[in-house]
């Protein structure tokens, strides 16, 4: 997850491609926070699980390349 500008962005959305050119075009992630619980809850946060160091550092750097494609592009 990105934030920018307040914004939240999942850097790793299934729906995401390298074709993405703008932060904008990102699926933004919207906080809840309960306060009454002491919760907080993130609505359109892809969940990855990484049974491998090698996966790991795969969505790490799935997710760096998305942020890099998206912050360079005009």
């Amino acid at each position: 997850m990105e934030i920018y500008n307040e914004i939240g962005y999942d850097l790793l959305d299934s729906r995401h491609n390298s074709m993405t050119s703008k932060l904008e075009d990102l699926p933004r992630v919207t906080l809840f926070e309960h306060t009454e619980a002491g919760t907080v809850h993130l609505k359109n946060l892809s969940i990855h699980s990484a049974s491998t160091t090698d996966e790991a550092l795969n969505l790490l750097f799935m997710g760096d390349t998305n942020r890099i494609i998206a912050e360079v592009s005009p």
